[in-house]
């Protein structure tokens, strides 16, 4: 066999061939930021400096435009400068530049490299004009700035993705920027970021600062701005992710929480095109994607609108070349069957948001309520089921059958708790209708088969229920849960946690209910 080479040449062609991206102009935006989040000097990591951020989109003449970003990062040196533009290089820095691939695909996506210019601390500044292989000249500028280390690439738009007006950088760049690195614009080491849209042709200049977007919850259990799960651990071989889900405001919830609702633009106002979990890695946004993307429900629809939270990727989640892409292999699908099975378990993917009680969807309000019951009754059962009826009561606890109505409760539904309650051959003695709303039909209904048949039938208003059910609520399920699964991973970290059970028949006067009720 006789061996020979081949000689295989780097063509320039695929400095090119690196921008033909899926990327809207947020993530293009995206990667010159990440660049300059990657190389925060010490003093910026620690909080002792800020790191600025400052965008500039130029309109130079009708048909021109160009893009300048600038950063007080800590610069690339003479020495990396070949590093950082050769594709999948780097300059160091953090994790976030994952592949080394985003300022090339920046430029390239965008158009033409203009300039690019770098001076770190005690040495001169440089600039490059072009990104190719082989040969790359080099300048020394005598003047660049003021600042002791800084970098600035500028990119002539080829492809038509800056011709923006105010309102467009007002309602489609600003708040996605500020949603997308709420983290990095909070906290002990905040960095800034601002855009300016300049017409040289008109001479004006039109400046915004980005402030960090937050989502805002409504947690039906205790009534506070805060998600009903937080940061809830999953875990596999080689694969580590947090969860934290809940449900938004509605109008009147936003001002109970004295929280201005979302602008029509803005990334979490309620849609259907908006709803669903941020994919966070690396303490940014990736993603701000739907559920049904994702995997978690079958199809977008206006029923998960409410559905808000963030899905962060720790460990073991590779991204496409591009950043903007989690690869769906064997972590993801694993951690998002994982993920939903929970949900399901806890009924929070519950489609009926229109049908609740405190805020709740139906099936989640039982099985909380049926965990608070386990602390005041000696034999609870959810959804139990009796012999002679193809239904199932909704909730047993003892001798008494509970009936969970979502809607105004009227005769008929105390008419299906009688039904139960003949079933069950005396087993069961007495009946709950639950409901926050009753129709005077209802209550003629239970003076009817009180004076008929002696059985007891009471309705009870979820109202009275709620503060004592918040308060096991509080301390109890999701969150002991959740530090149940970090104590998991963590058991050297998390604290003892175990809840202690209520006394058995233990009544306060804050639990008391009306008279016709069971009293805890």
């Amino acid at each position: 066999m006789v061996e020979t080479t081949i000689t295989i040449e780097a063509k320039d062609e695929l400095y090119k061939e690196v921008g033909n991206t899926s990327y809207d102009l947020i993530e293009l935006l995206g990667e010159l930021i990440d660049n300059a989040i990657g190389a925060r000097t010490e003093a910026q990591l620690t909080g002792q400096e800020q790191l600025q951020i400052q965008i500039k989109i130029s309109k130079v003449t009708v048909d021109q435009r160009t893009l300048t970003v600038t950063d007080n990062g800590a610069g690339i040196s003479l020495q990396h400068l070949g590093d950082a533009v050769s594709l999948s290089g780097t300059s160091g820095g953090s994790g976030i530049n994952e592949h080394g691939m985003g300022m090339k695909q920046a430029v390239a996506a965008l158009g033409k490299l203009i300039y690019l210019r770098t001076k770190t601390a005690g040495a001169p500044a440089y600039e490059i004009n072009t990104f190719r292989f082989g040969q790359v000249p080099v300048k020394e500028l005598d003047t660049f700035e003021a600042a002791d280390h800084l970098t600035e690439i500028a990119i002539a738009d080829e492809h038509q993705m800056l011709e923006l007006t105010p309102r467009k950088v007002t309602q489609a760049v600003v708040p996605f920027l500020g949603a997308k690195y709420r983290r990095y614009l909070t906290g002990s080491a905040p960095i800034t970021i601002s855009v300016a849209l300049v017409d040289e042709t008109k001479v004006t200049t039109k400046k915004w600062s980005v402030t960090p977007i937050v989502i805002h919850y409504f947690n039906p259990t205790t009534g506070k701005d805060e998600p009903i799960l937080k940061s809830i651990p999953f875990q596999g071989a080689g694969w580590l992710a947090h969860l934290t889900f809940g449900y938004a405001p509605t109008k009147d919830q936003y001002t109970e929480l004295n929280v201005p609702i979302p602008k029509m633009y803005e990334p979490y106002n309620v849609a259907v095109k908006k709803q669903g979990i941020d994919i966070i890695k690396d303490d940014r946004v990736i993603n701000f994607t739907q559920l049904e993307q994702i995997g978690l429900v079958p199809k977008a629809d206006k029923k998960y609108n409410l559905i808000r939270g963030e899905l962060e990727l720790d460990q073991g989640f590779p991204t496409s070349t591009t950043k903007n892409y989690i690869m769906r292999q064997e972590h993801w699908q694993a951690m998002i069957e994982q993920v939903k099975n929970y949900l399901d378990e806890n009924y929070l993917l519950d489609p009926d948001q229109n049908d609740n009680i405190d805020g709740l969807p139906r099936e989640s309000y039982k099985n909380q309520l049926s965990k608070y019951f386990q602390t005041r009754f000696q034999n609870v059962q959810l959804d139990a089921s009796l012999s002679k009826l193809s239904g199932k009561v909704d909730i047993v606890t003892d001798n008494i059958a509970w009936l969970v109505v979502d809607k105004r409760a009227t005769d008929t539904d105390v008419l299906r708790l009688f039904s139960y309650l003949m079933a069950s051959n005396g087993r069961l003695s007495t009946g709950q209708v639950l409901s926050s709303n009753f129709a005077a039909s209802s209550q003629e209904m239970v003076h009817l088969l009180r004076a008929k048949y002696g059985v007891d039938i009471r309705l009870q208003n979820t109202k009275d229920l709620e503060k004592p059910l918040q308060r096991f609520l509080a301390s109890q399920p999701m969150t002991r849960m959740a530090r149940y699964a970090q104590q998991k991973l963590h058991p050297d970290q998390a604290p003892d946690t175990q809840a202690k059970p209520a006394e058995q028949g233990k009544t306060t006067n804050n639990d008391s209910v009306s008279h016709d009720v069971v009293r805890f």
